[in-house]
């Protein structure tokens, strides 16, 4: 019931400047950060990884949100590896690998990149593309996937195969090579 000394235009202000005040909430960040929540969670609660990302990150998501995401893993190792698998086939590709080779192993993906790439293209121009993508790549997989510990990337790995036996290797499109 509205008190005599509030009127529905402040409320409606007061709510909007509430909201302004609240921590930020973004949809996917669950999804994004599912890799480091699963490692997170073998040592700490969902509440204490809901309390921790508002307290220092100002991003509100509820514990329940953290527990259903952990409760759903096939799901969400999908949503958190789709930027992962997209990184991955840029840099297998420069060495003439495929994904598992390197994925589930650390070891062998930092042999991998001591080894010199190739990038592809008819001219430098394209060749110095193929270079930048595959440095962004690298940088993706270092900081979203090769910073997980070996336990948490074993327990991706399930759920990785099954992706992988559900859906084809990307072919390379040839359309591409003739437009210059």
């Amino acid at each position: 019931m509205i008190s005599k000394k509030s009127n529905i235009e402040d409320i409606g202000h007061s709510l909007l400047e509430h909201v302004r005040d609240a921590a930020s909430t973004r949809p996917g960040i669950v999804h994004e950060n599912f890799g480091p929540i699963v490692q997170a969670s073998k040592k700490i609660s969902a509440r204490a990884i809901a309390r921790f990302l508002e307290e220092q990150h100002g991003v509100k998501v509820s514990y329940v949100t953290i527990g259903r995401a952990l409760r759903d893993p096939k799901k969400n190792w999908n949503l958190f590896f789709d930027p992962v698998e997209a990184a991955s086939w840029i840099v297998a590709e420069a060495h003439g690998k495929t994904l598992k080779h390197f994925m589930s192993e650390p070891e062998k993906y930092q042999e991998m990149l001591e080894a010199k790439p190739v990038f592809e293209g008819r001219n430098a121009e394209e060749a110095l593309k193929s270079k930048m993508e595959y440095e962004k790549a690298v940088t993706v997989l270092d900081k979203k996937w090769f910073c997980l510990d070996e336990d948490t990337l074993e327990d991706a790995r399930m759920y990785l195969l099954s992706r992988f036996c559900e859906k084809p290797a990307p072919e390379h499109d040839e359309s591409k090579d003739d437009q210059v």
